[in-house]
């Protein structure tokens, strides 16, 4: 099995001389298997909240039975088979917005949800938000949340969009991304 969702637990992110850079859609330009890692540690920021992405899962195109882009581009999943970069968010169960980064081959979908983060700045606006002190970030719904996000921005350009999503560098330490199965997802259907 491939293994489809990361996280790093008490894992940080280090900048060269504080400089962050800005992701760009060359980036997004692979599978969402490759670029799910790629995430962990990047800084996503909205509305005067950033958070360091902390867990990350991978949604594939038509042969992935728990992706939204399994049925082709049609309805409220079209954006993940549109450009690269670009947000997907959607609303799950009608109650919790997810966010997703859209990334894919040519001439297939996907995308990355962003199940989790660590708020780095704007942390008194993100508890207003949230309501709570403690677990600001730590599901897509509070994630969506903390960051003020809204069905509108689907389809928002990551690059140059209201939406900024930044890489400071790599994580130093990879031995500590920890790999398995997506969250809430049966076994029976990972295997389709």
């Amino acid at each position: 099995m491939i293994p489809i969702a990361w996280s790093t637990p008490g894992t940080r992110s280090v900048s060269r001389n504080g400089s962050k850079v800005r992701l760009e859609e060359e980036f997004f330009w692979r599978s969402p298997v490759q670029v799910a890692p790629d995430l962990l540690g990047c800084h996503l920021s909205h509305a005067g909240v950033r958070l360091r992405i902390t867990e990350t899962e991978a949604y594939l195109g038509p042969d992935d039975a728990a992706s939204h882009a399994r049925s082709g581009p049609t309805g409220r999943c079209e954006v993940m088979y549109g450009a690269v970069g670009r947000a997907y968010i959607y609303k799950s169960y009608g109650v919790h917005l997810c966010f997703n980064v859209v990334c894919h081959l040519p001439e297939t979908g996907g995308a990355v949800l962003i199940r989790a983060g660590e708020v780095v700045d704007g942390k008194n606006l993100a508890e207003s938000r949230r309501g709570v002190s403690k677990g600001l970030a730590d599901g897509p719904g509070k994630l969506s949340q903390c960051l003020d996000l809204s069905p509108r921005l689907d389809g928002t350009s990551l690059s140059r969009g209201p939406i900024s999503l930044t890489r400071t560098s790599p994580l130093e330490n990879e031995h500590f991304i920890v790999r398995g199965p997506r969250i809430g997802i049966s076994q029976n259907r990972e295997k389709k």
